[in-house]
This record gives structure tokens, C-alpha cells and sequence, in this order.
């Protein structure tokens, strides 16, 4: 009798340590973003950017460059506003670009442009040099109200961009397709399925780039989650590479809807791309939103055109290869 209640005791003694260890577990969590029609959310972006440009082009004057190291420092507030959200939770999204700067050392000069108001702002050395009209081009005022104008998107609660539209660009640009698929190189995806800390997911993409696809890999954990007044937050690390070969730029152009002017042939070359990107984001679980994400990019790219200039008979060739790496951060405000 005494060895039956000992037996009783110990299986009672190992199911409550088992209830005591599953109730320890934290519940995996579902990331999405949610969205509140009329919900009005601020944004700063800023990066550094180092690197260098290299051209070859055998027909250049004597004493020109060819190579010139790239230096600058970007930053830009934009505002986005929930238009609406669909029966899915995907929503409808307008952002504006409040203002932008961009500085750079080029040439021993100090550069900078200042784009707010519909205008840009260039100067010199610290000093302002011309005010005029964004984008600057003749006869393209009004055309592209880029900074007078939201852009539009739509996006669903895993952060996939379903289309992208510019105000203005069908009038500017009327053979330019859709820029979804471009955009969608270096969209951040949230898992399908509840996870715990630790787990992992991946995602894989091709998109369209003239004749052969850009093979972008993604790679993302949850590194961790943690409670801050009263919301969980979740951090989340993100590798994520895109890559293409030889890319036709013949085919390119005219995917994009770039044609060359009537009395030049078309153009004829190619492009390579490798990009690495690395990061670190914030993310509310609780209401749904990012909070930060902070970057690290490195870029390679290549490519080497051919066209023949008017009353010209031998075509000119420029071969050009561009490094650069860029740090940075995006923050909710």
C-alpha cells in the first residue's frame, strides 16, 4: 500500500513539474502589422555612404578621371497616412516626402541639396547657389509633384508590397510599367506562422531585370522579445543578398520603358549586381508597427555600354564599376 502511494506521489510530482515547465513556455508569437484607417505615422531615414565609382572610357580627354571616391551623408522625414484597410488587413498607404538632404565631397567641394516645399535647394561650400522647381528639368515642372504629391502603395499585414503608383509618372513617363516588382527587392517580410525566439525563416525572390532575373535570398530570427511599458517587442535579425549576372541592358530599357533618341541606335551592354544587406529591427507586436531598423548595405555593381554617337562611326564604349557601403537607420518618430 505505502509503495502504491509512493508510485501515485511520484507520477503526481513529475505531471506538475511537466504543467510547471509548459506553462514557463511563452506562447510563439504572431507577427503582423496592423493598420487603423486615418492613422497618420512620421518616419526618419538617415545614411552614411562611403565608396568609390570607376569609368573607363577610351575616347576621353587627356587628364579626365576615372575614378572619383562617393562620400555622403542622406537623411529624409516622410509621413504616411492609412488610406483604408481591406476585408485581408492589407491597406492602402500614402506617403509624403516632407524633406530630404543630401551632402557630399565631390571634387574638393562641399556639396549639398536640400529638397523640400516642391523645391531644391543646391549649395556650395555653405552657401546657397539656385532655388528651382523639383525635379529641375525644363518643362518637367508639375509633371512629377514628388514632393507636392503622396506616392501611393498598398500593402498586406506581412509587409508584401501588392503595387506602388507615382503621381504623374503615366504623364511623364508614359511606357514606364509597374515599379512593384523593382521595389519589392528590399522589402522586409514577416513570417507566415507564429514563432518562438530562436526560429528562423527564409524567403526567396526573382524578379524581373531585363532578360535573366535578380535572385534576392532573405534570411530573418527572431532574436528576441521583450516588454516595454506594457507592449511586447520583438527583434529581429535580417540578412538578405540580391544578385544578377549579365543583365542585357537593351532588355532593361525596355522593360522600364526607356527608349534611346531617334537618330542613336540602341544601346547595348550589360550590368552585374551584388548587394548584402544586414540589419537589426525593432518591431511592435502589440500594435503592430515598426519601431526601428538599423542597416548596414555593401554594394557591387558593373556594367559595360556600347553606343555609336551621331556622325560618328566607331561606337564608344563605357565601362563602369561602382563600390559603395552604407550605414543607416529608419525610426518611427
Amino acid at each position: 500500500m505505502k509503495r502504491s502511494l509512493l508510485t501515485v506521489a511520484l507520477l503526481v510530482a513529475v505531471l506538475v513539474g511537466w504543467a510547471a515547465v509548459a506553462l514557463a513556455q511563452p506562447a510563439p508569437i504572431t507577427l503582423r502589422l496592423k493598420f487603423t484607417p486615418n492613422e497618420v505615422v512620421r518616419y526618419r531615414v538617415y545614411g552614411q555612404v562611403d565608396g568609390a565609382m570607376n569609368m573607363g572610357m577610351p575616347n576621353a580627354p587627356a587628364g579626365a578621371p576615372t575614378s572619383m571616391p562617393v562620400q555622403a551623408t542622406v537623411s529624409a522625414v516622410a509621413t504616411t497616412k492609412t488610406l483604408g484597410v481591406d476585408s485581408t488587413g492589407a491597406a492602402r498607404l500614402s506617403v509624403r516626402l516632407d524633406k530630404a538632404e543630401m551632402a557630399m565631397n565631390m571634387m574638393g567641394k562641399q556639396i549639398k541639396m536640400v529638397l523640400e516645399a516642391g523645391k531644391m535647394t543646391m549649395y556650395m561650400d555653405g552657401q546657397p547657389t539656385q532655388t528651382m522647381p523639383f525635379p529641375g528639368v525644363p518643362g518637367m515642372e508639375g509633371k512629377l509633384p514628388l514632393l507636392q504629391e503622396p506616392v501611393s502603395f498598398k500593402i498586406d499585414p506581412r509587409g508584401k508590397l501588392l503595387d506602388f503608383a507615382i503621381p504623374g509618372m503615366p504623364k511623364l513617363m508614359p511606357g514606364m510599367p509597374d515599379m512593384t516588382a523593382m521595389l519589392q527587392q528590399n522589402q522586409i517580410l514577416l513570417p507566415e506562422q507564429p514563432l518562438n525566439v530562436g526560429d528562423t525563416w527564409t524567403e526567396h525572390q526573382e524578379i524581373p531585370y531585363g532578360n535573366v532575373p535578380l535572385v534576392v535570398n532573405a534570411n530573418y530570427t527572431l532574436a528576441g522579445v521583450e516588454t516595454r511599458n506594457g507592449k511586447t517587442i520583438a527583434r529581429i535579425r535580417v540578412t538578405m543578398t540580391a544578385s544578377v549576372q549579365n543583365a542585357d541592358l537593351g532588355a532593361m530599357m525596355k522593360q522600364y520603358g526607356q527608349t534611346m533618341p531617334p537618330n542613336m541606335p540602341a544601346m547595348q551592354g550589360s550590368v552585374s549586381l551584388a548587394q548584402n544587406l544586414e540589419g537589426t529591427m525593432l518591431f511592435n507586436v502589440t500594435t503592430g508597427r515598426f519601431i526601428r531598423f538599423d542597416f548596414q548595405l555593401t554594394q557591387q555593381m558593373a556594367n559595360s555600354s556600347t553606343v555609336t554617337p551621331p556622325n560618328q562611326a566607331q561606337p564608344m564604349t563605357v565601362t563602369t564599376d561602382m563600390n559603395f557601403n552604407m550605414k543607416g537607420a529608419v525610426a518611427a518618430l
